[in-house]
């Protein structure tokens, strides 16, 4: 299996068919490229993609996960809420790091 061959190249793709995805619909760009430009409804598909991935991780190891950018558990928490703050930072270091 590739996950586990340390000589193969990172993965630069977000594997969206574990996600309910299909390979047709638009992958997220990686983050090591895109550092600091989701913000408005990009932040918000990022964050929902990342709180359902969180869930995942959840339901599957047991673990509570939580958001402490907004104070909310990741299980129950709304991700539009983690997509504001997102934005906010976003929109700031764009302005003040560019």
């Amino acid at each position: 299996m590739r996950a586990f061959d340390r000589t193969a190249a990172p993965m630069e793709k977000t594997p969206t068919h574990l996600l309910g995805r299909t390979h047709h619909e638009r992958e997220i760009p990686s983050p090591r490229s895109e550092t600091y430009r989701y913000s408005g409804p990009a932040a918000l598909e990022v964050m929902e993609l990342a709180y359902r991935i969180a869930r995942i991780v959840e339901e599957e190891s047991g673990l509570t996960g939580h958001d402490f950018e907004v104070d909310q558990p990741t299980r129950t928490g709304d991700p539009a809420k983690a997509a504001a703050r997102l934005s906010r930072i976003s929109d700031w270091a764009q302005h003040h790091l560019s």
